[in-house]
């Protein structure tokens, strides 16, 4: 789910707030369904604030993915016929992003 909203700041100027949110139940990641290769449940926020000139040549974002720095699986591998490997992928901690660009 997610939502945005821009606020004119007078001569076409424009300020966006945006966020979104992703909510996942538990999951089995294995092959097996091993309890240790599942992830439970989770929700991952993320938000973004964009800024954009009057002449729209210049534009400016700043925003957090994984706000609340959830740590989380999204894939697993198990190998029981090769020494019993069990292998866990996990998803990205907090990353922030800053954009600026201009437009020709």
């Amino acid at each position: 789910m997610g939502a945005s909203y821009e606020f004119g700041l007078g001569r076409s100027r424009s300020l966006t707030l945006a966020a979104d949110m992703m909510y996942r139940t538990k999951a089995w990641l294995s092959v097996d369904n091993r309890e240790v290769l599942t992830q439970d449940s989770f929700a991952l926020l993320n938000v973004l604030a964009s800024w954009q000139s009057e002449s729209k040549t210049w534009r400016a974002s700043a925003g957090v993915k994984n706000l609340t720095d959830e740590v989380y699986k999204t894939d697993a591998q198990e190998f029981s016929s090769v020494g019993n490997i069990q292998t866990a992928y996990y998803g990205d901690p907090r990353t922030w992003q800053f954009t600026l660009g201009y437009s020709f």
